[in-house]
């Protein structure tokens, strides 16, 4: 079989393009992941724990998991989690989602969602890609189903839920795929759902562990 020949010149360059072509594109499948999911893509730093570049939430998977009914903590809040943040608007109880790239969802980004609003209401959040550009989702018809599935309908690219929306259903403990199909999801806390009752149904501050992320309720940023 006969091999054309090229320059070495020529075939650097169209070395050079593809990796450039290649990259390019990756760049912009994480972009529109981050886009149409809000929760991020899981970093690839190898120690398990899925945070996205050293950003933090404000409400941690094993906060959802520990916390408990005010019991006197001298914060005044009735959450029991101590930092105060019961009285404000945005605080209500809590269930706890984790997106990824693994399809098994070992690892992944913690997103904590407001459960108890009323159906209209919004609640939005944004992020920052890995190219540096910001991401806003948002979704209403936020709540629990009968059989204890955790629910809501997600719009991209805005604040206010408009221009057409998503239903997604979770389960606590199955790893699902997501949209788009390149990340997975798994309900993390899904006790206030479950049981309302519960120790671990936590009230806070929604949070997005993602770079740059916050939140935001009716358009308005939470704090």
């Amino acid at each position: 079989m006969k091999i054309a020949r090229v320059s070495r010149t020529a075939s650097s360059l169209a070395t050079s393009r593809a990796l450039r072509l290649s990259c390019d594109a990756a760049s912009v499948a994480l972009a529109l992941a981050l886009a149409l999911v809000g929760c991020g893509v899981a970093d690839d730093g190898g120690d398990g724990s899925g945070g996205e570049e050293g950003s933090t939430s404000q409400t941690s998977a094993d906060d959802t998991g520990t916390a408990s009914a005010d019991t006197g903590d001298g914060d005044g809040d009735g959450d029991g989690d101590g930092d105060g943040d019961g009285d404000s608007a945005c605080a209500f109880p809590l269930v706890a989602l984790q997106t990824g790239q693994d399809s098994t969802c070992a690892g992944g980004n913690v997103h904590t969602w407001p459960i108890g609003m009323a159906p209209e209401d919004c609640h939005g959040w944004v992020g920052v890609d890995n190219m540096g550009e910001e991401h806003a989702n948002s979704a209403n018809a936020i709540g629990c189903n009968a059989d204890g599935t955790f629910t809501f309908t997600q719009f991209a690219g805005n604040l206010d839920c408009s221009r057409g929306g998503v239903e997604k259903v979770f389960t606590m403990g199955v790893c699902e795929q997501d949209i788009p199909p390149v990340l997975y999801t798994v309900g993390l806390n899904l006790a206030c759902c479950l049981d309302p009752t519960s120790p671990d149904c936590v009230t806070g501050i929604p949070s997005v562990e993602v770079q740059g992320g916050s939140v935001y309720l009716n358009g308005v940023a939470c704090e």
